[in-house]
């Protein structure tokens, strides 16, 4: 316990400037929050208010990323120079101290600015304790994100290019197959329009694809296999288009079913398709991750059996 807490107040004096701004940004945008509610008679001040309040919205979680990642890679987990080969701290006692210093800051100060303006507009109890546990819960979610991404890199500039990567891959995730959906939806609209699709649409003839919107064990199975082939791939630079076809033979059907289901206002089977695609993308990534570990696990003892013989 000694260590924990030596390691959290070495943590508080490091970044005890970047910590004391980032609770002023937090306390700021409270005032605001409270204030801008008293302003609606002022147009130009609710406005003025309603900006700041914007700014300082982004401040706060930007300033909340920033120094997470800095706190966490003070003592980097991956590199030439991780803390467990260069300081002799145990994990344990490490991990602690981060979750300690990060919480007081990123959990409680929220909580405590919540329950303070919502106590001064004498909001039931009830409301407030139900209101802070769910910011509690909610910053918990974003930390420990940030986290796990921070002790993934070595430095800052590193986890800006991965979280950078990350949102990237989501923004595509999240535009590129609404657009499918869509556009299969419309497809299908025309055809039935013009009569080259029929009028009524039953899986019970169609017992070949009756598996795209009914997802079973084989669904997770097959996406997971893709996954870890998709990964290999990457990793080896043989990617070409196998990883393409791979994702697009998991994914794809599931995403074209939603649209065409929805247009024959089939809804169950628009509901089945979308487990269908989520249950594929969630064991695509994990697959992925998995493939990554074991071969930094399968790396490392490759490289530790090549000094050992460098040694003899």
């Amino acid at each position: 316990m000694t260590l924990v807490a030596h390691l959290v107040r070495a943590d508080v004096r490091r970044f005890r400037l970047l910590l004391a701004a980032w609770v002023l940004v937090e306390i700021a945008d409270t005032v605001f929050t409270g204030v801008q509610p008293l302003l609606t008679g002022d147009s130009r001040a609710s406005m003025t208010i309603g900006l700041l309040a914007m700014v300082l919205f982004f401040t706060r979680w930007l300033g909340m990323i920033v120094i997470v990642a800095l706190v966490v890679q003070t003592h980097p987990l991956v590199g030439s120079d991780a803390f467990w080969m260069t300081r002799p701290i145990p994990p344990r006692a490490l991990f602690a101290s981060k979750v300690l210093s990060l919480a007081t800051t990123f959990l409680a100060v929220p909580a405590l600015c919540v329950v303070v303006l919502m106590a001064a507009f004498r909001v039931p109890v009830e409301q407030i304790v139900l209101v802070a546990i769910q910011t509690i819960l909610f910053q918990s979610l974003w930390v420990a994100i940030v986290m796990a991404l921070s002790a993934m890199t070595r430095n800052l500039a590193r986890f800006v290019l991965v979280a950078g990567a990350l949102l990237v891959s989501l923004m595509a995730l999240g535009i590129g197959f609404p657009i499918g959906i869509v556009g299969s939806l419309v497809v299908t609209l025309f055809y039935k329009w013009t009569g080259l699709a029929p009028d009524d649409f039953s899986t019970a003839t169609h017992n070949l694809t009756g598996f795209i919107s009914n997802p079973d064990v084989f669904s997770f199975t097959v996406a997971f296999a893709a996954g870890i082939v998709g990964m290999l791939s990457l990793t080896n630079a043989k990617s070409g288009a196998l990883i393409g076809v791979l994702i697009s033979v998991t994914t794809i059907p599931a995403a074209s079913n939603i649209g065409v289901a929805a247009a024959y206002g089939d809804w169950g089977q628009a509901g089945g398709a979308a487990a269908q695609l989520g249950i594929n993308l969630t064991a695509i990534v994990l697959a992925g991750v998995l493939t990554l570990l074991v071969q930094r696990h399968a790396f490392h003892v490759r490289k530790r059996r090549h000094e050992r013989e460098r040694s003899a």
